[in-house]
């Protein structure tokens, strides 16, 4: 997944281009509710990148996984495990997942948390396509974390949410 987001901005700075979130009618900057079930919502700050998680009326700030900043003539960079979520959101199975924000490329993906070798790292069932700015949450009902990859010109950044999918019916 990471390596997939490399590639497409390797690929862009080479001069082949893909559409851009204006092309694919994706609304940057802005991360009012309009509609979808589910928003992810990715915003670069001077001091680094924020994602948040809104269902319903409830927001959740994302937990801040691998990346790199650049803040002037500085870089941080950070190579973390795997977080484990406070807490979870409840969404529908078959939810539409929509993105917001002000990042370039955003990839995102649900796994299912996992410990080998005394390391947490993610067992992923599903890679969400947001090529056109959304996707369905088409799992199985059960508890998943969220795994969102955001790129801006000033770096890149994971966030991590916990999510529990439930039936429709439930």
């Amino acid at each position: 997944m990471r390596a997939r987001s490399l590639l497409i901005a390797a690929l862009l700075l080479a001069g082949c281009t893909s559409p851009g979130f204006e092309e694919r009618g994706i609304a940057r900057g802005d991360c009012g509710l309009f509609g979808a079930d589910v928003y992810v919502c990715l915003q670069a700050a001077t001091e680094g990148p924020s994602a948040f998680l809104i269902h319903q009326a409830n927001r959740e700030h994302g937990i801040p996984g691998s990346g790199c900043w650049t803040q002037g003539n500085v870089q941080r960079c950070v190579d973390i495990q795997v977080p484990e979520p406070r807490s979870s959101f409840t969404v529908a199975q078959r939810a539409e997942l929509v993105v917001r924000g002000d990042a370039r490329l955003v990839d995102a993906s649900i796994g299912t948390l996992v410990e080998e070798h005394g390391r947490r790292r993610l067992r992923y069932v599903l890679e969400l396509d947001l090529m056109n700015g959304s996707d369905r949450i088409a799992v199985r009902p059960g508890t998943y974390v969220l795994d969102v990859f955001g790129t801006w010109d000033q770096g890149d950044s994971a966030f991590y949410f916990g999510i529990r999918v439930v039936g429709r019916s439930e």
